[in-house]
């Protein structure tokens, strides 16, 4: 949330902010979007007074009760002395203070103001506020400029980020107090346009179809003739290259020349890497800037004329030709979309764990649910820093603080004017040798998935009962803070920034990921009491899979596993592969005259006799189907290895029974309850559990 526009409206009007006080009590066990912020205003009707005072921004981090400690009850004095006494700990602070129990951080509101000022310099004019639905402003142009005119407060103040104040961890305010040189507003170096606002997607942002339809050709035998085109086209042109088929809202194919279409980035939905082509995507744009007498009779002006009588209604829009629509309408040409600008990144409007913002080598254009990152850079090395700061996990973290959760799981939505304020490492003045590692870093992480900022066992977990065993540890680093190819880019950002020794770097990338990491696990764990509370599932019985599965979660990777199968393999330098066929197992042994080296498999109707390589090797794969194992796996060559890898084994599964056992009567007082976790966790010990 972000509290200045609310606000500075009361100082407008005569009031000094005394302090915004945020309490977080318990968040991660209980509904974490109900908290309480306070709010303390006092008359003034002096503005210099009013903007010399300093605001303090109070987080508490304990629950009130706790903070103003005992106190007897029915004695109205001692609550009145601890509330007095907590009221001065808050006034007497003028320098930032936190400990266990409480963060304040003093600005002046004077310092508020002049961001919020400063704020409207890198805005300029363009509109703060937009529609969820570009449809939904097509059909409510006036709402949205009522919407736009409350960012604007009096004639100077445009916006400020005070909700930083309370939310950010420590590290954000060391960073802005040690490196505030070196840090720049996003703003200020680039231009953060919105994609393109089509007026009507369903026309002006088709899928290309043409390989789906080509395929139908060649592998079904259809006939040219019956593809279903609207204008009919020769299939050569289709073959050559020169003309793709697309197919637009309604389902309808079309032939359009492909000098009049260009890739389109319709949302980062499938993108899992930091770099963009258009090999990756499936939709296109009509790019069109001639008039339709210059089109003759191309495919394109066959398509326009098309579009130019549909009416692509929904239950948002009105059902009113596409050149009627007030976006199409105000172009000299309805339909050209060709001034749009485009930008060497995309940035995400809606993101939730992943963080990408993926550069754009091949020129590309986006859809509104994208921004589009022009750099107003003329250096080339200042460009390629740009584009590697963008996916620090810096960023990461700091953009947390500028945009807002919607709804009640944490998905961070960053409007223009959020993405604008975004304090980051300042890539100007950069070096050739900076330049080209973060370069190379980057192309690196571009080369993988990028993946969550949040725990595996987190993201896997779905119930209040399963998080609440996983907080009992300490939050692990995600896999994606555990690349070396992210930690090089982020040891360069701070290397950008001024921390020049290599080894202080380090501390603070250390830091970073685990600041990071715990902020983000907290987001989760809203998430996934948001998801509790929506189910409904409040008065649901704990069972064994869900006690199994929240002490699943909690256990370290090496408690975990791997399976006995991987671990047979892994264990073994010399192994070949065998059969496990069905049956209960009986190894014949040494003593056996006639089969030593065989293994009888008992079924309910019949009996398999399957001989191995000795009555080493025969013991070994008896107990391991004992353990309920089948199939193709791979054992020990050696007998040797066979008599090592069964003592190792025995003992594996017996300590894993022992302290399963442990672990679910540690949980539950229910005899059975403990019966059935226990084995469930060893099912999954021994077979492993899938995510």
């Amino acid at each position: 949330m972000d509290y200045g526009f609310a606000l500075q409206g009361w100082i407008l009007k005569g009031f000094k902010l005394i302090a915004v006080i945020e309490s977080l009590d318990e968040p991660w066990f209980k509904d974490a979007r109900v908290k309480t912020c306070i709010t303390i205003l006092q008359r003034c009707d002096d503005r210099e007074s009013r903007m010399d005072n300093v605001v303090k921004f109070v987080r508490l981090f304990k629950p009130v009760k706790e903070i103003l400690g005992d106190r007897p009850h029915g004695d109205e004095a001692a609550r009145q002395n601890a509330a007095e006494a907590l009221r001065k700990i808050i006034l007497q602070a003028d320098a930032p203070l936190s400990n266990a129990q409480m963060r304040i951080i003093p600005v002046t509101q004077q310092v508020l103001w002049d961001e919020g000022v400063r704020a409207g310099t890198l805005l300029k004019s363009e509109a703060l506020v937009e529609s969820e639905d570009q449809e939904e402003e097509e059909n409510n142009g006036s709402a949205l400029k009522e919407a736009a005119a409350l960012y604007r407060i009096g004639s100077d103040y445009v916006a400020g980020k005070w909700g930083r104040f309370l939310r950010a961890p420590d590290l954000y305010f060391r960073l802005i107090k040690d490196y505030q040189s070196r840090l720049v507003r996003l703003g200020e170096i680039a231009e953060v346009s919105f994609g393109i606002k089509s007026g009507c997607d369903d026309f002006f942002m088709p899928r290309d179809v043409t390989e789906e339809v080509l395929d139908k050709v060649n592998k079904e035998g259809l006939l040219w003739n019956n593809v279903g085109l609207m204008t009919s086209c020769k299939r050569s042109e289709i073959e050559s290259g020169k003309v793709r088929i697309v197919r637009a809202g309604d389902n309808t194919l079309h032939p359009i020349e492909t000098k009049y279409l260009k890739p389109e980035v319709h949302s980062l939905m499938q993108v899992d890497r930091p770099v963009i082509r258009a090999s990756d995507l499936d939709r296109v744009v009509l790019w069109v800037n001639e008039p339709l007498t210059a089109l003759g009779h191309s495919y394109a002006a066959k398509y326009i004329r098309w579009g130019s009588k549909q009416t692509f209604a929904s239950n948002k829009s009105k059902a009113v030709p596409v050149p009627e629509r007030k976006t199409c309408a105000s172009r000299p040409l309805w339909y050209d979309l060709t001034t749009d600008k485009i930008g060497v990144s995309f940035w995400p409007k809606a993101q939730k764990y992943r963080h990408i913002i993926p550069t754009n080598p091949e020129f590309l254009v986006c859809n509104c649910n994208l921004y589009t990152v022009v750099p107003e850079l003329k250096n080339r090395n200042e460009r390629i820093a740009l584009a590697a700061i963008l996916n620090s996990t810096l960023v990461a973290l700091f953009k947390c603080f500028y945009g807002r959760y919607a709804g009640t799981e944490g998905t961070l939505k960053t409007e223009v004017v959020d993405t604008v304020l975004l304090e980051i490492p300042d890539p100007r003045g950069v070096s050739p040798e900076l330049a080209e590692r973060l370069d190379n870093a980057l192309k690196k992480m571009m080369r993988r998935d990028v993946t969550h900022l949040v725990e595996e066992a987190l993201l896997q977990c779905h119930s209040e009962e399963a998080m609440r065993e996983i907080l009992l540890n300490e939050a692990k680093l995600p896999a994606e803070l555990r690349q070396e190819d992210r930690r090089e880019l982020d040891d360069c950002v701070f290397e950008l920034i001024g921390v020049t020794n290599k080894q202080e770097r380090k501390k603070m990338v250390d830091e970073l990921y685990r600041v990071t990491t715990e902020y983000y696990r907290y987001q989760r764990t809203q998430d996934i009491q948001a998801m509790e509370n929506r189910a409904g599932n409040n008065g649901r019985r704990f069972d064994a899979q869900d006690l199994a599965g929240s002490i699943w979660l909690s256990l370290s990777e090496g408690e975990q596993g791997p399976a006995v199968a991987e671990w047979i393999k892994s264990a073994c330098p010399k192994t070949e592969a065998v059969e496990i066929p069905e049956g209960k197992p009986t190894a014949l042994g040494s003593s056996d005259m006639f089969d030593p080296n065989g293994v009888v498999f008992k079924g309910n109707k019949e009996a398999h006799h399957v001989r191995y390589a000795s009555p080493e090797q025969a013991a070994l794969i008896a107990t391991v189907a004992e353990a309920g194992i089948r199939g193709n796996i791979e054992v020990p060559k050696l007998a040797a290895d066979c008599v090592q890898c069964l003592k190792e084994l025995r003992i594996r599964i017996k300590s894993a029974e022992e302290h399963f056992a442990g672990l679910a009567a540690s949980r539950t007082g229910t005899q059975s309850l403990q019966e059935k976790t226990a084995a469930l966790l060893l099912h999954w010990f021994i077979h492993g559990r899938s995510a």
